[in-house]
């Protein structure tokens, strides 16, 4: 994109800015700059403080022998580096997966760029964002979780905690294409709430074994939700960027922060989170239940993220659970 492009680029976005959205990017851009101090001064989680019943895991005996099935075959495709994203496209990730590379061109954008200095809408070389966002979002190491509960299978959750420490070695805060996108830091959040929930599920006894698992995962957690969490509450969307993006960073807010409610002393409590998400479901949900952003695709994903928060809070979920 040429300067006057982006010039022209910038000026139709600030004339659908509102004052409170300019004021809201100064901000940011300070952010930017003390963000170094912020990643130092993020204390250590308690993560021991566990509401063990969110997110809720169905019994294991209501799945069928099918399922049980399918997901040792996802799991067998998965542990090869073989996987199939956005629903429909098989591509070769590696194993652990190249964090960095668009796997259906093969560009690696370098990961010692800092995220801010990023422009993830025009990556060299023809890469796009979303596939490697698409990649980076933790859903299919929360799949080999399923496999390794249902499937008495602990080598394939250890593969996925393996893969999670490698993800946290090669992506440090605020460093390359996977910090880029505060919606992407809660899709990995939720994702991880699923798969610590999973884990829990799986190792039950006190077997060496098990004691080994639940050691890594402690330290994983310890590693991995405060930050996400901090960076989500610090710079989540606003404004006329908002639409789904802000909707499914306060879902991570709130799930996660009913796990560790600890969380609420570096983002802010439970019950704000979902105020201001219940907010959002009664704007973007019109009252016939339909996306007022008039895409289906869309609407599936801001409903489930939205279905899930729901669900985390029970009964408080009142107007927006009507309306979902």
């Amino acid at each position: 994109m040429s300067f006057v492009e982006r010039l022209s680029w910038y000026r139709h976005r600030l004339k659908a800015m509102s004052l409170r959205e300019v004021s809201h990017r100064l901000v940011e851009k300070w952010r930017i700059w003390t963000e170094g101090n912020f990643l130092e001064d993020i204390a250590a989680l308690d993560h021991h403080d566990l509401n063990p019943s969110v997110p809720r895991l169905p019994l294991p005996e209501v799945f069928s022998a099918k399922i049980k099935q399918q997901l040792a075959k996802d799991a067998r495709s998965l542990l090869r580096g073989e996987w199939q994203i956005f629903g429909w496209k098989k591509v070769s990730v590696g194993a652990p997966p190249c964090w960095h590379r668009d796997p259906a061109c093969g560009v690696v954008i370098d990961p010692a760029i800092a995220a801010h200095r990023l422009n993830h809408r025009h990556l060299p070389d023809g890469a796009d964002a979303r596939t490697i966002w698409e990649i980076n979002r933790w859903a299919e190491m929360t799949r080999l979780a399923m496999h390794g509960w249902l499937n008495h299978d602990t080598a394939a959750i250890r593969t996925a905690q393996l893969w999670l420490e490698d993800w946290c070695e090669r992506n440090p805060p605020g460093m390359g294409i996977n910090w880029t996108s505060p919606l992407e830091a809660a899709l990995r959040l939720i994702n991880f709430t699923w798969f610590d929930a999973l884990v829990a599920a799986a190792i039950k006894d006190s077997s060496a074994e098990h004691t080994r698992l639940a050691e890594k995962q402690s330290a994983l957690v310890k590693r991995i939700v405060p930050i996400h969490a901090a960076w989500i509450w610090r710079y989540k969307s606003a404004g006329s960027s908002a639409n789904n993006h802000l909707l499914g960073e306060l879902v991570a807010l709130v799930v996660a922060g009913q796990r560790w409610p600890a969380l609420e002393k570096i983002t802010c409590p439970v019950d704000h989170a979902w105020s201001a998400l219940s907010h959002e479901v009664l704007y973007q949900f019109a009252s016939d239940g339909g996306s007022r952003e008039q895409a289906l695709h869309y609407h599936l994903f801001a409903f489930d993220l939205a279905w899930q928060a729901a669900r985390a809070v029970g009964c408080r979920a009142g107007d927006a659970y009507d309306r979902l």
